[in-house]
């Protein structure tokens, strides 16, 4: 949720009528987590091994909802 966002998360509940456990909405209370880009996480370390492809097959892959994210052969092929 840090990561993919909050906004996100409420519409994949919302979409398939799920409910957000206590524990969860323990931790939301009072926060608001925005989506963050992929390339925040790009450092000087990690830098040599990032193209505009990788960072587009991470975005397929980390979705909330299952039935959004890339199948592994489509991975593969990407």
């Amino acid at each position: 949720m840090r990561v993919l966002g909050e906004e996100d998360l409420h519409e994949y509940v919302h979409k398939y009528d799920l409910k957000i456990p206590k524990d969860v909405k323990k931790l939301m209370k009072g926060q608001e987590f925005e989506k963050q880009p992929w390339t925040n996480f790009i450092s000087n370390r990690n830098k040599h091994m990032i193209t505009e492809e990788s960072l587009d097959l991470l975005d397929k892959m980390l979705r909330y909802d299952k039935n959004d994210r890339i199948r592994p052969k489509e991975a593969m092929d990407h």
